[in-house]
């Protein structure tokens, strides 16, 4: 089982991953990005707004996939953990985006707050993993 306090900040910045996807769909996210416009619009061959949701939708699932890897035990958790928390990388380089032109970036204000707690939950998380090596067998 993972701690209540990694618990905590997950589930609070899954709220804020769903309030990203919205401020990057009503701020345009899919007109100004250089990944979504050259790699993933085209492969998908629709319209940005229409390829914005549909990469949205398979996000959703493949987190819901995750969600029931984590639950299969805490090795697993702690994988899938760590492959989430990548999320906060990809947040803090859209922050970065906007700090280096000093302008408004789609998505950069949830970008921030995705930051910050990105770096509360890397800090738990490798509590995390310092507990499973002390308490391999513990749930």
């Amino acid at each position: 089982m993972i701690s209540r306090r990694l618990n905590v900040i997950t589930r609070i910045s899954l709220v804020v991953i769903i309030l990203r996807g919205l401020e990057e769909y009503f701020t345009g996210f899919y007109n100004n990005d250089p990944l979504f416009n050259y790699l993933i619009q085209p492969l998908l061959k629709l319209e940005p707004t229409q390829a914005f949701l549909v990469e949205f939708h398979i996000l959703s699932w493949i987190f819901l996939a995750i969600i029931l890897i984590i639950l299969q035990g805490r090795k697993g958790m702690l994988l899938m953990m760590t492959l989430y928390g990548t999320v906060f990388f990809l947040e803090a380089y859209y922050f970065s985006l906007a700090l280096k032109s000093w302008q408004y970036y789609p998505g950069s204000v949830t970008a921030l707050i995705l930051t910050i707690i990105g770096i509360f939950y890397w800090k738990e998380l490798f509590r995390e993993f310092h507990r499973f090596k002390k308490y391999p067998e513990s749930k």
